[in-house]
């Protein structure tokens, strides 16, 4: 029991200060109200901002061993633009000649319309190489995903989002294996992939169908609106993979003039790639709520000393020894100098409260040039 007393009292004291505070807040809710939105404004603001940041910038991509992913894309000296898919005869090529990448995966944007039965939807759809899902290091919730026996040309299966799984079949797991109709067409469920944070990447879409290129597709090597995905080898850096690729293009531009001369292949982190610019205005705008917050909580000081000076006020009021004016004993050291008889007495007695005693003293020294009463 001893040894507890110290923390007893200690919030006993808190309890005490919490009580008091509460009640000094509720005499004044004006300040209170306003104090209370000012520090709500600041907090919230880097509350939002934060929770940007920290999913953005802090926390890492939610992939196995994220660091090694990068994107391969195209830039072209006709398009301003830094980020172009590929052409399928280039990827054969890249993939025949790259040594720094562990696993290249390919994919391609195709919306589909899902009908049958329910209300018919119109979904995001990828088609996916069979790498895509080993490379990300992600495995489906049910069933399985695609294997090269998916890839072969007619064959028609699809892997479903966690989002379209339980909207569409009500979380029911028997879902894998069962048909669906994707453009008039019949598509077999194979797997269920979990849920993807919101990333603006493939794992964004809400269905994927394997990756079966047409004999076209595979021969048009002006075609460049393939996304590629790969994985660096273990302990390869970025900048020996972009050397290997410089001479990738170098290469293809002189072997193929006609439509890849002023290409050049370019390989980016897969954080870097999402991120674009993002990091610096994200900076800056944590900062600048950080600078809110700083101005609000000033706001609420300049508050408070604004009302401890009028409390200030009320206790410059008080008398040197305790007494306030306005009080009987007020009254009684009033009543010391305008005695009705003319003396100036330290106390004068008439103007005693007859219920108190006086208050005896020891005498002051009088002026010399004051007679003493």
């Amino acid at each position: 029991m001893v040894a507890h007393k110290p923390v007893q009292n200690w919030f006993d004291s808190l309890f005490s200060e919490g009580r008091f505070a509460f009640r000094q807040l509720h005499k004044a809710p004006a300040f209170t109200l306003v104090a209370i939105l000012t520090l709500a404004l600041g907090i919230g603001a880097n509350t939002a901002i934060f929770s940007v940041v920290n999913s953005v910038l802090l926390r890492s991509l939610p992939f196995s061993r994220a660091s090694e992913l990068v994107n391969i894309s195209e830039r072209s000296t006709f398009f301003d633009f830094p980020y172009l898919g590929l052409s399928l005869p280039d990827i054969a090529d890249l993939r025949a000649a790259a040594t720094s990448f562990a696993t290249i995966a390919v994919s391609e944007d195709l919306p589909r319309e899902l009908s049958g039965t329910g209300k018919p939807l119109r979904l995001e759809s990828t088609a996916v190489s069979e790498d895509f899902f080993p490379l990300l290091g992600s495995r489906p919730l049910y069933g399985r995903t695609f294997t090269s026996v998916d890839m072969q040309p007619g064959s028609r299966s699809a892997v479903l989002s966690e989002s379209l799984w339980r909207e569409r079949f009500g979380a029911d797991p028997t879902a894998i294996g069962q048909t669906i109709t994707l453009d008039a067409q019949p598509f077999t469920v194979i797997g269920v992939m979990p849920a993807f944070p919101p990333l603006g990447f493939d794992t964004d879409s809400r269905l994927w169908t394997a990756f079966i290129p047409t004999s076209e597709q595979l021969a048009d090597r002006s075609n460049h609106a393939y996304s590629v995905l790969a994985r660096l080898q273990p302990h390869t850096s970025l900048t020996r993979a972009q050397s290997e690729l410089d001479a990738i293009s170098a290469r293809l531009a002189s072997s193929y003039p006609a439509v890849d001369k002023g290409w050049s292949i370019h390989a980016t982190s897969l954080r870097q790639y999402l991120l674009g610019d993002a990091r610096t205005p994200l900076v800056i705008l944590l900062a600048a709520v950080g600078f809110v917050l700083l101005i609000a909580c000033a706001n609420v000081s300049n508050l408070f000393l604004a009302w401890v000076g009028s409390a200030a006020r009320i206790f410059h009021s008080i008398r040197p020894g305790g007494l306030a004016l306005g009080s009987p004993s007020s009254a009684n050291r009033r009543g010391a100098s305008d005695c009705p008889d003319g003396r100036r007495l330290r106390v004068c007695r008439c103007r005693l409260d007859p219920s108190r005693p006086p208050r005896r003293s020891p005498p002051r020294p009088s002026p010399p040039w004051r007679n003493p009463c």
